[in-house]
């Protein structure tokens, strides 16, 4: 296969290696990459995707939003620090945030839009965010539940 995957410390990692092709996406890539990408959804140990390879040019990437930073090969330290980052942050956040993005395959922009705000509102009330809040006026690290 020319996707591999692997999980730790709450970070997936998920590589494109096929850069004989430019990492160009076949589709049993394609097929394998949404497999993962199901399997990462339903996985509630996971807050936080990290996709190396180069299957757009990075400019493109972050100018489409597909990535919000570019790191240069070398600095795949630095991305997964800032996965690591995310992953630290409240789960029903960061899940809110991986069915944010499963749901919006599949919808229109306006409507993507109206759901993460609904989604937001709902993160907003957990327990999660009191503690949070509570953490920040507090001037100590949060102990997030999930909850």
């Amino acid at each position: 296969m020319t996707v591999t995957y692997e999980a730790a410390d709450g970070v997936a990692v998920l590589t494109l290696d096929r850069p004989g092709k430019l990492n160009a996406v076949t589709t049993a890539m394609s097929e394998r990459l949404f497999g993962l990408i199901d399997e990462i959804g339903t996985n509630d140990e996971v807050r936080a995707v990290v996709l190396t390879g180069d299957p757009v040019d990075a400019a493109e990437a972050l100018r489409i939003g597909l990535v919000s930073r570019l790191y240069s090969p070398d600095s795949l330290v630095a991305a997964r620090s800032l996965a690591l980052t995310i992953a630290s942050r409240p789960p029903v956040a960061a899940q809110a945030a991986k069915a944010n993005l499963l749901a919006a395959r599949s919808m229109g922009l306006e409507q993507a839009i109206q759901y993460e705000r609904e989604m937001q509102a709902i993160c907003m009330g957990t327990r999660d965010a009191a503690e949070g809040r509570s953490a920040f006026a507090e001037k100590r690290v949060p102990k997030f539940t999930g909850h």
